[in-house]
């Protein structure tokens, strides 16, 4: 079961790329578009707006504001390919929405559902782990504000809350930044990971691509380096991610991401839907 640890501990890696600070700072506007001249801080968000929008532009205000007796179903399905062996895994999680304060905050209920692995053809489900089934009948109770960052996690279940603790989101979902943004503004993040055997550091990058009547769509890019059980592992990470407009809420993510161990090379084609 060593295995499943590992695995479900880089998938949560890929899973969170937001950061827990509210330390944010606006960039500022430059003339050409570019990266930032330098990286932000741990823990740090910075924006960079959009230089070439035009005057007037539509703006959005990013907020994470659930409806009240919600509830969703993640559903996360990774293909794995490294040097010509593949892998499937298959994770479902479920978040109910309590209660929401004056101050916009957010208290909501995370439970694990289901989790099945295909590994060069030995397939492992709930019912073959009693660890994973521990955390299965476990629940984790958290506290988001206003821009789905983490500001508190309880658990009867100590693995279940140092997953979700470690990995800053129980979803999918990046902390929105404090200002307005523009199309083509975007932010980013200098966060670090420990999680079920992964360690590690890297730096996100999100990008406000399209602003619909409901819908948002934000590109998301991600580099960064770590260890896996002690097994050196590089990557980068490109996607697309869609989130509802009224309440801020992730409806899917198309994810792709390669990677390198001393092995050798692979990637990830990463699917996550919310229904």
């Amino acid at each position: 079961m060593r295995t499943i640890a590992i695995i479900l501990g880089i998938t949560l890696f890929l899973m969170s790329c937001n950061t827990t600070s509210s330390n944010d700072k606006q960039g500022k506007t430059k003339k050409a578009s570019s990266q930032a001249a330098t990286p932000p801080k741990p823990g740090e968000i910075v924006v960079e707006r959009n230089p070439e929008r035009m005057e007037n532009a539509e703006k959005v205000l990013l907020r994470f504001n659930p409806k009240v007796g919600s509830k969703k179903y993640m559903t996360m399905k990774m293909i794995t390919d490294v040097m010509g062996q593949s892998s499937e895994i298959t994770m479902v999680m479920s978040q109910k929405f309590n209660k929401i304060s004056n101050n916009g905050e957010v208290d909501s209920e995370v439970r694990y559902t289901d989790f099945t692995m295909d590994m060069m053809g030995r397939k492992i489900s709930l019912d073959d782990s009693p660890e994973l089934q521990a955390i299965a009948k476990s629940k984790a109770n958290i506290r988001f504000n206003d821009r789905g960052e983490i500001l508190d996690v309880k658990s009867d279940n100590k693995e279940l809350a140092n997953q979700i603790k470690q990995t800053s989101s129980s979803m999918f979902m990046a902390t929105y930044p404090k200002q307005e943004l523009f199309i083509g503004d975007r932010w980013k993040t200098n966060q670090t990971m420990a999680t079920g055997g992964m360690e590690g550091d890297f730096i996100s990058t999100y990008t406000l691509k399209e602003i619909n009547d409901k819908t948002i769509i934000i590109d998301m890019k991600s580099n960064g380096k770590g260890t896996s059980s002690s097994v050196k592992v590089a990557f980068d990470l490109s996607g697309t991610l869609t989130v509802d407009r009224a309440t801020g809420y992730p409806l899917k993510a198309d994810i792709i991401q390669n990677f390198k161990i001393p092995q050798g090379k692979g990637t990830n084609t990463i699917t996550i839907s919310v229904d």
